[in-house]
């Protein structure tokens, strides 16, 4: 007898397709043969070549896929950037044009990486609640509530993975009220629907489980100690996303591992994987730098550093299969150690 369907949403433009794609062949990868994914991909602006690319993915791992599209006039006036597009609110849209017969979803964010099963989020009791969410960092919830007149009691969530009870979000008229929120506060907004989710919905929705939405900075360099051995969700926030190639940092290795499984593993050139390996000899010459005291001359030995390695390793050794080359990231690190001190002892 076949389960009821897992029904997972997600909005991409061609800017995102290829991280959409990455996304998705994370979530196929890692959930149980019997978890039964229906997925509804909104049209934010992707060429065929893109669809016929996400579609390929959809299809090899046997999984029906659903494209929607969205009235973009009701969002024409929205804040836009350098780094978001329109389609940012497109997820606003998303209960009132599924199928009709769809009382739950699941949205996820593109720039995302799925570890896990996601049957236990799916589970959730919402509890007549309108969405699910992961409270956002301190850092940022306690400035927005202040803009927004969230009270202080309250939690500002991050709107990358929401759980949404359909039937309570049109109950609750929910589309309507966060556009109209955007037309009339265009001053408050900063974070985009985010923002306009949350002054709407800052008491009507539940607070889920932060291994659904494991917020990460690249520059950290590791995921935080206390999901290390949890996480279910990864999720690239902040501007410096693991293709932007000179943002790099052992993190990233969880997007190119999945990278490699897609239509677009051939999209990186050999100029781009020597930046990528360039950015990632920096995170752990940096980190050197920072443990042993070693701050004086960073520059100059990262340069000569990064000659010696191009004269040894282009094509194929992008961070993550750097790495195989060693034993372990301990031996690793020892190496350049060694390196960095013979290089002190010429300067």
């Amino acid at each position: 007898m076949p389960t009821t369907p897992m029904y997972i949403v997600s909005v991409a433009d061609d800017n995102y397709a290829q991280h959409l794609g990455v996304m998705l062949c994370s979530l196929f990868e890692n959930k149980k043969p019997t978890t039964n994914i229906e997925l509804y991909i909104i049209d934010g602006g992707l060429s065929s070549e893109n669809k016929e690319k996400i579609f390929s993915i959809v299809n090899f791992y046997k999984t029906k896929l659903v494209c929607l599209s969205v009235d973009r006039n009701l969002y024409t006036n929205c804040l836009v950037d350098k780094y978001i597009s329109m389609a940012v609110y497109y997820r606003i849209s998303i209960p009132d044009i599924i199928p009709k017969h769809i009382d739950k979803i699941l949205y996820i964010d593109c720039d995302t990486i799925i570890l896990n099963d996601l049957t236990k989020l799916w589970n959730t009791n919402m509890r007549n609640k309108v969405v699910g969410a992961i409270a956002d960092l301190p850092e940022t919830s306690s400035d927005r509530k202040k803009v927004l007149c969230i009270p202080e009691s309250s939690d500002y969530f991050n709107s990358g993975v929401l759980l949404i009870n359909v039937i309570k979000w049109k109950e609750f008229d929910v589309g309507w009220k966060v556009r109209s929120y955007l037309r009339e506060y265009p001053e408050r907004i900063s974070f985009w629907d985010q923002d306009a989710l949350n002054a709407i919905l800052y008491d009507k929705f539940l607070v889920l489980s932060e291994r659904y939405n494991v917020m990460i900075f690249l520059q950290s360099n590791r995921i935080p100690r206390t999901y290390r051995n949890l996480p279910v969700i990864l999720h690239y926030i902040g501007q410096k996303k693991p293709w932007h190639l000179t943002h790099g940092g052992a993190l990233s290795k969880y997007y190119f591992n999945y990278l490699e499984k897609t239509p677009w593993n051939n999209s990186l050139s050999l100029k781009d994987k020597k930046m990528m390996l360039t950015s990632f000899i920096s995170d752990k010459i940096s980190f050197l730098f920072i443990k042993h005291g070693f701050l004086r001359n960073y520059e100059v030995l990262f340069q000569l550093w990064r000659f010696s390695v191009y004269r040894d390793f282009t094509y194929s050794d992008i961070k993550y299969r750097f790495l195989n080359k060693h034993k372990t990231l301990f031996e690793f690190l020892r190496n350049i150690k060694k390196t960095l001190r013979s290089l002190l002892v010429r300067i």
